[in-house]
């Protein structure tokens, strides 16, 4: 589990909150943003979870543009969408309520439609012998659909 990311800010400088669902994908997003934020300034935070959603990002919004008065900054929204029902991300919402935040200036969700842990059932043999699974008990097949989904 990474802790805090953080890069020196530079007043006025156009920056980047990217704000993730769970320790999972602050992993994920955190080395997606070394590659392609390489000089951008960035903070990446942990909403803990995707129960009220909307609320946590405008929270954390509103309490990123009151710690970094003078710069302008780029909400992305980094969430598992695993839901087919209703979405637990309103886009519009969210929208509306960061439009009122200084210095905001776009909201960006990078919705992944299945949920980011899937991706290990990729290499589901490979997980069982990285945690020295006995092959007695290995029952890769009990994760079948979800192996599929993601293109085993």
């Amino acid at each position: 589990m990474a802790g805090k990311k953080r890069q020196a800010r530079t007043p006025g400088k156009h920056q980047a909150l990217i704000l993730v669902e769970g320790d999972t994908e602050e992993e994920l997003y955190a080395a997606i943003g070394k590659r392609y934020f390489r000089s951008a300034a960035k903070r990446i935070k942990n909403l803990r979870g995707n129960f009220n959603i909307n609320a946590k990002i405008a929270d954390a919004a509103t309490g990123y543009a009151q710690n970094n008065p003078p710069n302008p900054f780029d909400v992305y929204v980094c969430i598992d969408q695993e839901r087919i029902e209703v979405p637990a991300f309103n886009q519009e919402l969210v929208e509306g309520a960061l439009c009122k935040v200084a210095n905001f200036k776009r909201l960006v969700p990078v919705i992944a439609v299945l949920m980011t842990e899937s991706l290990f059932f990729i290499d589901i043999d490979g997980l069982y012998a990285f945690v020295r699974a006995r092959k007695s008990r290995r029952k890769p097949g009990k994760y079948g659909s979800s192996a599929e989904s993601v293109g085993r």
